[in-house]
């Protein structure tokens, strides 16, 4: 250090740490459904990773003015990224996910019920929690990053749970792989008649221990 550079303070040197990790969990997604209290689509939103949870705010980055959405780890059964392909052939998702695939915000999903071809360019992360009513919802945003932003996700929320000595709640991202792929085969077998919508269903179940 030359003889006119002054040392950084402590105080200043945490304070640009604390910048840079909070940077390192911050990403860009766009809101699509999910949530009781907010009604619409909501483009250039910021999530924020957290040490209990993740926040979306409405809004880029620090200049997010409030929080839109916060939820818990301890609410959330699973996460994972989808392409628009691969969320139309899933037979599980949420009435409210059900509703959006019909509507297609964003002009998104538009048509992908009515057997038209899906654009597998647009990324999506799924976020499966327990809302405030008790029910089990699907949070869905978007984002070019989305592969990326689910495996950090899910990162942070091992960590949590180890963190807790709760190693038993965090799934097994083999297993949830493998549980996609099985409700996929089955959704292709129902839709190709080889087996019934009634074995379909009780194969479905099954698979989800529901």
């Amino acid at each position: 250090m030359s003889k006119n550079q002054t040392p950084q303070k402590p105080e200043v040197k945490s304070s640009i740490r604390g910048y840079f990790k909070k940077l390192a969990n911050t990403f860009h997604a766009d809101y699509v459904t999910g949530s009781i209290e907010i009604k619409r689509p909501i483009k250039d939103c910021t999530l924020i990773i957290e040490e209990n949870g993740f926040s979306l705010k409405e809004g880029i980055f620090f200049f997010a003015p409030r929080k839109t959405i916060f939820l818990e780890w301890e609410q959330i059964k699973k996460i994972n990224s989808q392409t628009q392909g691969q969320i139309s052939r899933t037979p599980s998702m949420s009435g409210a996910a059900a509703g959006w695939l019909l509507l297609g915000p964003f002009g998104a999903l538009a048509g992908a019920s009515h057997g038209q071809k899906h654009d597998d360019r647009e990324h999506f992360i799924i976020v499966t929690y327990k809302n405030r009513i008790g029910e089990n919802t699907d949070l869905i945003l978007k984002s070019r990053m989305a592969h990326e932003i689910s495996n950090r996700l899910n990162e942070r929320r091992q960590e949590y749970f180890i963190n807790n000595n709760s190693l038993s709640e965090v799934e097994n991202p083999k297993s949830r792989n493998n549980y996609l792929d099985e409700l996929e085969k089955l959704a292709d077998l129902r839709n190709k008649g080889i087996i019934t919508k009634e074995e379909f269903e009780k194969k479905k179940k099954k698979l989800l221990d529901i």
